[in-house]
């Protein structure tokens, strides 16, 4: 299912999987310079039981996946994991 978009230039769709909502143009992925690689990266951390990960994608100007990785860090803070996914994402790079 597709949610309808208020002003196709300024939002567009979002699958339902996520739970269909409406995304603003600010928020879409936007292409490195050319001869340029982009790494998003991303961790997380369970609270309950301090459990993180990390992962993260590199495409090119072209927008062609270059890479991705995801990492299992263990028990650490929030703090830690988010230092973990620069680590990575620049050793991937």
């Amino acid at each position: 299912m597709v949610t309808n978009t208020i002003d196709s230039s300024v939002l567009t769709r979002a699958s339902s999987v996520t739970g269909a909502r409406l995304v603003a143009d600010s928020e879409r992925w936007v292409p490195p310079e050319i001869d340029w690689i982009k790494v998003n990266i991303d961790g997380a951390r369970k609270p309950v039981n301090g459990y993180a990960m990390c992962g993260g994608v590199g495409r090119n100007s072209a927008a062609d996946w270059l890479f991705e990785f995801s990492q299992f860090i263990g028990i650490c803070s929030i703090v830690d994991a988010e230092l973990w996914r620069v680590y990575y994402g620049l050793r991937f790079a």
